[in-house]
């Protein structure tokens, strides 16, 4: 257990590792690779009900693909081309090598392809050789497929990260406009071949560069049209985007230094749950699904845990007002709590229906019954991810108290 232990502490450093298209550009609070993998792996499970593949492997495999950034640096196309070292004095060479789209001959490209897998296929070697020996070989078989594309399922999550970095590319460009979005475009066009990724490219510059219809005279004679699959996966993938900029209350409440967004905390939750359940009775695919989606009403800012009150005289819930009471576990008499978890229960279901609301109804009711099983404890797989969300909880607030010993660690032992 030791050696999960060190694991899990060590794919944490992914909360805090900023990726480096996004600084090159001089994105303002980049995410993180934590960030980026976790909507991949909902990108994966919601894109791949157009394709049918196996859901266990290609979400485990989002989940995996750059867990090997953890001792390997983040690379983009045009690092051949750049300084090592991002700072004023260079940016304006990066700026310009920016401006172009980076030429490289076929060996040249060759030669950097093989360079990024050795050093990554260390990486990740370096990072899972304590685990034991069925997960390694798990986990590098997952890296091996995706990085190589072996089978149809690499191919298909391989190209899943390219959407994803591409829809979050353009969400930079509409929100802080440093993307050159014409680039980004033609990227799109050469690295986008699966039917699926094709559709969705085509949500997206439906979405962000159709013209719309200027008269109200052509827009009251224009049908409305009812979205498709892709465009309703879009609008749902684009609301799961703020889950990378949403901050955990609890971490914020207590002045955490760079306090965890939810993206972070269900990326490490996910991968503890696919992990500790290995060759447990439990359906692993539903384990992961549960740990992704378990904190998606956060988004709303609906959820509040019980480390967010204050109960006064064992029956008035207050906000946190003073110092004092962050550090102190709430207390409540059983009926009185009971009734606060009810009433927080459904702000927070009206919140993920509305979260949902834009997708396929089988779809979104797959997502609030894996979210009531969490909160209820239906099964044994929502029963065990709850669990190892509170322990992904201790695990950051120690980081946290290791850091600075002045934050309330007291408050998630007692909790626990």
């Amino acid at each position: 257990m030791r050696n999960f232990v060190n694991f899990f502490i060590n794919i944490g450093a992914l909360k805090k590792y900023e990726r480096r298209g996004w600084v090159l550009h001089r994105i303002k609070n980049p995410e993180t690779v934590a960030d980026h993998i976790f909507r991949s792996a909902i990108f994966a499970w919601v894109l791949n009900k157009k394709k049918g593949f196996n859901e266990e492997i290609i979400i485990k495999m989002a989940l995996a693909h750059d867990l090997c950034e953890v001792y390997a640096e983040d690379q983009t196309p045009y690092d051949p081309l750049l300084p090592k070292k991002i700072n004023l004095l260079n940016q304006g060479k990066i700026n310009r090598t920016l401006n172009k789209w980076p030429k490289f001959s076929p060996a040249d490209k060759k030669k950097k392809v093989l360079n990024k897998r050795r050093e990554e296929s260390k990486a990740l070697n370096k990072l899972i050789q304590k685990l034991p020996f069925s997960i390694k070989q798990e986990i590098r078989w997952l890296w091996v497929d995706f990085d190589q594309r072996k089978t149809k399922e690499g191919r298909f999550v391989h190209q899943i990260d390219k959407a994803e970095n591409f829809l979050q590319g353009i969400e930079y460009w509409k929100s802080q406009g440093k993307i050159r979005h014409k680039l980004w475009e033609r990227w799109a066009k050469e690295t986008f071949d699966d039917d699926t990724l094709l559709e969705f490219k085509q949500a997206i510059d439906r979405r962000f560069f159709e013209k719309k219809a200027k008269s109200k005279k052509n827009k009251s004679k224009k049908k409305k049209k009812k979205k498709d699959f892709m465009d309703q996966a879009l609008d749902f993938l684009i609301k799961v985007g703020e889950l990378k900029k949403t901050k955990q209350k609890k971490w914020i409440l207590r002045k955490a230094k760079r306090p965890d967004t939810v993206a972070q905390h269900s990326f490490r939750v996910a991968t503890m749950a696919w992990l500790l359940s290995n060759k447990r009775e439990f359906n692993i695919e539903k384990v992961i699904k549960i740990a992704l989606i378990h904190d998606f009403c956060d988004l709303k800012g609906c959820h509040e845990s019980l480390c967010d009150v204050a109960f006064i005289n064992s029956s008035v819930i207050q906000k946190i007002t003073n110092k004092e009471t962050l550090k102190i576990f709430p207390r409540l008499p059983q009926k009185k709590k009971l009734e606060w978890f009810q009433k927080n229960q459904r702000n927070e279901q009206k919140c993920l229906t509305n979260l949902t609301s834009s997708l396929p109804k089988f779809l979104q009711d797959e997502i609030i019954n894996l979210w009531i099983d969490f909160t209820e404890g239906l099964s044994k797989e929502g029963r065990f991810v709850k669990q190892v969300a509170k322990i992904e909880g201790l695990l950051q607030a120690m980081e946290y108290w290791m850091a600075d010993k002045h934050f309330p660690i007291k408050l998630w032992w007692v909790e626990i």
